[in-house]
C-alpha cells in the first residue's frame, strides 16, 4: 500500500533527473550565452585531445616528459572551460 502511494513521487523524481539537463542546456540558453557554447566546445576539444594523447603515450609515440607537459596543459584547458560552464549553471 505504501509502495503505491510513493510510486508517483519516484516517477516524478526520475523524470526530473532525466529532463533537467535537457532544460538546463537548452538551445535557447546557448543562443543567449555564446560564451557557454564556446566553453562547452573548448571542453570537448580538450577532452578529445587528452584521449588522443593518452593513446599516443600508451602506444609509445610520446615520451614521458613530453606527455607530462602536454597532459598538464590540456587538463588546465579543460578545467578552465568547466569553470566557465559552471559559472553559467
Amino acid at each position: 500500500m505504501i509502495f503505491y502511494s510513493l510510486l508517483p513521487l519516484l516517477v516524478l523524481a526520475c523524470a526530473t533527473f532525466v529532463v533537467w539537463p535537457l532544460i538546463r542546456f537548452a538551445p535557447d540558453a546557448m543562443a543567449t550565452h555564446p560564451e557557454l557554447f564556446e566553453a562547452l566546445e573548448e571542453r570537448d576539444r580538450a577532452l578529445i585531445a587528452l584521449r588522443e594523447l593518452e593513446f599516443d603515450h600508451r602506444s609509445g609515440k610520446i615520451a614521458e616528459d613530453d606527455y607530462r607537459g602536454l597532459v598538464r596543459t590540456l587538463r588546465l584547458r579543460a578545467a578552465d572551460a568547466l569553470k566557465t560552464v559552471d559559472a553559467h549553471a
